[in-house]
């Protein structure tokens, strides 16, 4: 009997002989395509092996009555089967086999070998044994290559395969493994195609992902790969993304494995595949799907510009669309969700915001007599938030049917200009629609400020609970217990902040309104009336850093040690700096106040400054490394600009006959005060509202530890990956733990990928599947870019641009802060920064509400912003018409 065959060998009846691997690569050789030459340790070997040894009655015996929920247990079990496999000696005639087939595969050449696991039910349709056994790299000689072949053997009886076989129905005493042996093309390029995009679920799309060197880095994730999505519809490139691929791996010099060294910088600034290698891969692709009959994930690699399949496998994770009804196309909207959800969501995040926004809209939709059952609201794709605007128009012609509803929602949405919050009215009989609505409307903000403070007490009752209780010692249901409450206070403390932003707009596009009509001669903008109230708490945020940085600036040692040194260094320099006590002690008083706050704040994946306070240093940096400003004079210059304002408004409104009339007057207070009473219920609440998502963002990080204490998650953020349904089920043991492994690093993969893409404006949908997408940019009018007025003023400056938090040290005093969005811990920026322009944003949103307050000018929503203005750029910034006007050339000149 032979325990090998060679991949010409293998025919349609040897699958049980060759496991899911060695048959999908003889059959891609009897295709006719490149494959590297190499031969199968057949499962006749392994039985064979497992005789001689007389390991299949110490098997049978460890795992006999065993429970496999009992972690520990099954991993010692586990550990001792491997044990006596990898201690067992290779039968003389399987070893004598396996070496003759080397010897006939290297040729007396010192060919390196990849020693591959290949399980019988690998790679079939249901089940998920992928990735679960061991692979070698890089293996010489014949002594290296027997216990390659045994460790791979042994890999078939680790706890998480056991485990997964147990769940899935397998017969343990069935389980074979072969083993695939090849020669190890010493690759120049490696990478993966999908034959279909796996990101948006396009079936005329392939994505090839693409590195320097062997494919190691890239399927273990370490490198950022080149990413091009190719057309097949035209046979053309679509896009190319240029990755890092900051590491490369390569044959070791040793006679075993692979090494990963850095990518010289020259290097990986190229293009890792040419136009006629992407087409080469196409073509293979094609010809790979057309043989398998489904969409394929193909390992490849090139060498001496020759193109050689690794190994091919159907995908099992494909995008797919919120379902529609059949026939009716659906439009989905970037505008006002973005705004708050600017970066690509989390999978735990994903879950909860979507239950959460769903159960407001319904909430508010039901208080109000409409049943919007049948509609959805949220959805996402390529990874970022979208609302519904085709079911909030559906909810408006039920809610308000005598009203323009494409207008009205516009104004929603965040698309109008400022203050532009106005019912237009429609000819109809249902104005008893519009009376119910007034009336209820009128109720929730009368009700307002009732629901913020139950929603704050119970808050701060809750975190005054928790702060008092070690979360990593909890147990599955004491977390659960926590995160039930949390999520009730998170439900409530969002209808709170939607009945805020509903008011406080009213109130201030009435405001906004009146203002408007009065003489231009005036000069005045409604944004002067909310600057310097001193209600909300992002302008405390920025006193308080700014009295950090004072305390910084007492004790010399302590300011030059901050500004000096790297960010991932200050807090144990400093702990180790005697003079630092002082500053020490303020900073823990900052961080208790301010510690839930970070960059990417309504993600739970994102850490907080507690946790990683690197971003607050670089905050602290710019603000040390600026000269000490009068803020207390620009605060008075602010207060006498605004009640000068007030005065001018009121005498022309005291004019003339006006002054027997003063009901003008009496609605300017009115809306004046009204728009400032209400402007906190919004951003305040969110801002309270950020210490329970900091709190949530513990409790899954604790779900993570216990599903990793049962062998479930790798690592504790794998938690993120998961929504909350997933892990209830994985901490009872109701999940397929292999599967679910797979997801989570899927999920992984493709948040990689959505965070390179640029998310498209609106997307439509028709039948459950993605019929288009629209990038809508603004383009520039000249020299002008038209934005949302969001703050009065003229200045003008030099453009800087800032991405995130990381970057603070770039703004200096003066200067015109350029960025995608902002949040409540971007507020410090505000200080230095003589203007605000942003791509993201409504006169609702957080930098346009903060801007006024600081009596700051802005213009947000101009999309295109840090793209058209170059970093240093001179522009102008007039917050009165929502414009930026660019002066010079990208350059500076």
């Amino acid at each position: 009997m032979s325990f090998i065959l060679f991949f010409e060998q293998i025919e349609n009846h040897h699958h049980a002989l060759v496991g899911g691997k060695g048959y999908s690569l003889a059959d891609m050789v009897r295709t006719g395509l490149r494959v590297p030459r190499g031969f199968c340790v057949t499962t006749d070997g392994y039985r064979h092996f497992l005789a001689a040894n007389r390991l299949e009655r110490h098997i049978e015996e460890r795992l006999a009555g065993l429970d496999y929920k009992n972690t520990p247990l099954l991993r010692n079990i586990a550990a001792d089967i491997q044990n006596r496999m990898l201690a067992a000696v290779i039968p003389e005639n399987i070893g004598k086999d396996i070496v003759n087939a080397w010897s006939k595969l290297v040729q007396g050449n010192t060919t390196r070998l990849a020693v591959r696991s290949s399980a019988v039910a690998e790679d079939t349709p249901d089940a998920s044994f992928a990735g679960q056994h061991d692979t070698f790299l890089g293996i010489e000689g014949e002594t290296n290559l027997l216990e390659a072949v045994r460790k791979c053997w042994a890999s078939l009886w680790t706890a998480r395969v056991i485990q997964y076989r147990t769940r899935a129905g397998y017969s343990h005493k069935e389980a074979a493994l072969a083993v695939v042996v090849q020669e190890l093309i010493p690759a120049e390029t490696a990478g993966v195609t999908f034959t279909v995009n796996p990101v948006n679920g396009s079936r005329e799309e392939m994505v090839i992902n693409a590195t320097w060197g062997l494919g190691e880095s890239l399927v273990g994730g370490l490198v950022d790969a080149d990413q091009v999505i190719f057309s097949r519809k035209d046979g053309k490139v679509k896009e190319y993304r240029l990755g890092q691929k900051q590491k490369t791996s390569k044959l070791s010099p040793e006679q075993n494995g692979t090494t990963t060294l850095d990518t010289k910088a020259e290097t990986a600034a190229k293009r890792s595949l040419t136009e006629a290698q992407i087409t080469a891969l196409a073509d293979m692709a094609k010809a790979v799907e057309a043989k398998k009959g489904v969409p394929q994930d193909i390992e490849w690699c090139i060498w001496q510009n020759t193109i050689y399949l690794l190994q091919a496998r159907p995908i099992t994770t494909l995008a797919s669309a919120p379902v529609t009804s059949a026939g009716e196309e659906e439009h989905w909207t970037a505008d006002n969700a973005q705004e708050a959800f600017p970066n690509v969501v989390s999978p735990f995040t994903m879950g909860f915001i979507e239950g959460l926004l769903e159960s407001q809209f319904r909430l508010i939709c039901r208080s109000l007599g409409v049943d919007v059952s049948a509609l959805k609201f949220v959805a996402f794709f390529d990874g970022y938030v979208y609302l519904s605007a085709t079911s909030l128009k559906k909810m408006l012609r039920e809610i308000l049917p005598v009203a323009d509803e494409d207008a009205l929602l516009k104004q929603i949405l965040g698309c109008g200009e400022e203050g532009s919050f106005k019912i237009k009215i429609k000819p109809s009989l249902k104005i008893f629609r519009l009376i119910r609505f007034v009336f209820i409307t009128s109720r929730d903000t009368l009700m307002l400020p009732r629901q913020s403070r139950r929603f704050l007490q119970n808050l701060f009752t809750a975190l005054e609970k928790i702060s008092h209780q070690d979360m990593g010692t909890m147990s599955a249901g004491e977390v659960d217990a926590i995160y039930h409450t949390m999520l009730d206070i998170a439900y409530e403390g969002f209808l709170v902040h939607a009945l805020g932003t509903g008011a406080y707009a009213t109130f201030y596009g009435a405001l906004t309104e009146l203002v408007r009509a009065l003489p231009a001669s005036l000069g005045i903008t409604a944004s002067i009336f909310l600057s310097n109230t001193g209600t909300l708490e992002d302008a405390k945020l920025q006193q308080k850093l700014r009295a950090l940085a004072e305390s910084a600036r007492q004790t010399p040692a302590v300011a030059s040690l901050i500004v000096r040194e790297d960010v991932s260094q200050i807090t144990v320099k400093l702990q180790n700096l005697p003079e630092a006590q002082v500053f020490c002690t303020h900073w823990q008083k900052f961080m208790a106040q301010f510690g839930h706050m970070g960059d990417n704040l309504q993600d739970v994946i994102a850490p907080r400054w507690a946790e990683d306070p690197s971003s607050l240093w670089k905050l602290l940096k710019t603000e040390l490394s600026c000269p000490r400003r009068d803020f207390q004079a620009q605060e008075s210059a602010l207060v006498s600009a605004r009640d000068e304002a007030i005065a001018k408004v009121e005498r022309y409104l005291s004019r003339g006959l006006r002054r027997f009339f003063p009901i003008g007057r009496w609605r300017f207070t009115f809306l004046r005060k009204c728009a400032i009473h209400f402007a906190p219920y919004r951003e305040n609440n969110k801002f309270h509202l950020l210490k329970g998502i900091a709190v949530l963002r513990r409790i899954v990080w604790r779900w993570g530890q216990l599903l990793q204490e049962k062998g479930i998650a790798r690592m504790p953020d794998d938690a993120f990956f998961l929504n909350a349904t997933e892990i209830f089920e994985a901490l009872q043991g109701k999940s397929d733990v292999a599967r679910l492994q797979a997801e989570i690093a899927a999920r992984r993969a493709q948040r990689a990928v959505w965070e390179k893409m640029v998310p498209p404006h609106n997307v439509y949908t028709a039948g459950g599947k993605v019929v288009r997408k629209v990038y809508e940019k603004n383009v520039p009018s000249g020299r002008e870019l038209k934005g949302v007025a969001a703050s009065a003023g003229l200045v003008q400056g030099k453009a800087r641009i800032i991405f995130d938090l990381g970057q603070a040290e770039k703004l200096k005093p003066g200067e015109i802060l350029v960025t995608r969005f902002t949040d409540p811990a971007w507020t410090p920026l505000f200080s230095l920064a003589a203007g605000v322009v942003m791509d993201i944003g409504s006169m609702l949103s957080h930098g346009a509400v903060v801007a006024r307050e600081l009596g700051l000018p802005a213009v947000v929503g101009v999309r295109c912003a840090t793209d058209v203005i170059a970093d240093g750029q001179e522009i102008i910034i007039d917050g009165n018409r929502g414009v930026v006007v660019l002066l010079g050339d990208r350059d500076g000149k």
